[in-house]
């Protein structure tokens, strides 16, 4: 076996290993106009990012990132929809493997911090489309991936997210926001408010009692 022979095998596997196919990763021209894009307007878009879905072909009209916005390597935009959009604000910090899967819109503003491992969306899985025709009409069960109907989820200004978190459909979280590692969020949070457990629940509001904002937790 030559060596030509022996290094094209070797770059076969590692393409398999590492998943660098198109239906797994999104159009790779995308991808990379992206990254380009945020970079000259001063913002981080780390490798490697995953852009999926029925939007992923016009994912440069349906995502927006702010100038000096920075997102961590591992990043999955899913556009489930072909009008979903996504719109990031100004001087955020957003970090490694966050996935946004979004059938209609989120929002996140100015200046908000996202931890590690982080899944935000505004839908959710239809289970009934499967099992119910499997158990009123005996179709043999085989799972599908129809989703709930869209319900905007938007992300104030100033919100500290911390890792492991789920943020729900229909969800707004006020500015000032904080939200407790591994928390799941399934309603809205009010500004200035520290939310924590499953599901998230108030345990502490960052208003003192003159009504202004605390200049400190």
């Amino acid at each position: 076996m030559t060596a030509v022979l022996r290094a094209a095998r070797r770059r076969a596997r590692r393409r398999d290993r590492f998943v660098t196919n198109r239906e797994m990763n999104g159009p790779r021209i995308v991808r990379a106009r992206l990254w380009w894009r945020t970079r000259r307007q001063g913002s981080l878009l780390q490798a490697p990012l995953r852009v999926t879905g029925a939007g992923a072909p016009t994912a440069l009209d349906r995502i927006t990132i702010g100038r000096r916005t920075r997102i961590g390597h591992g990043a999955w935009f899913s556009l489930v929809d072909r009008d979903a959009r996504i719109v990031l604000g100004s001087g955020c910090t957003l970090s490694a493997s966050l996935s946004i899967s979004v059938a209609g819109s989120v929002e996140i503003g100015d200046g908000t911090g996202i931890g590690e491992r982080c899944l935000i969306t505004d839908h959710g899985h239809d289970h009934l489309t499967y099992l119910e025709p499997a158990l009123t009409e005996g179709v043999p069960l085989e799972i599908s991936y129809d989703t709930t109907e869209a319900r905007p989820v938007r992300i104030g200004s100033g919100v500290h997210v911390g890792a492991n978190v789920y943020i729900g459909p229909g969800v707004t979280v006020g500015d000032g926001a904080v939200i407790g590692v591994n928390s799941v969020v399934t309603r809205s949070v009010p500004p200035y408010t520290v939310v924590v457990g499953i599901p998230a629940r108030p345990v502490r509001t960052l208003v003192p009692e003159s009504g202004e904002p605390a200049g400190r937790p």
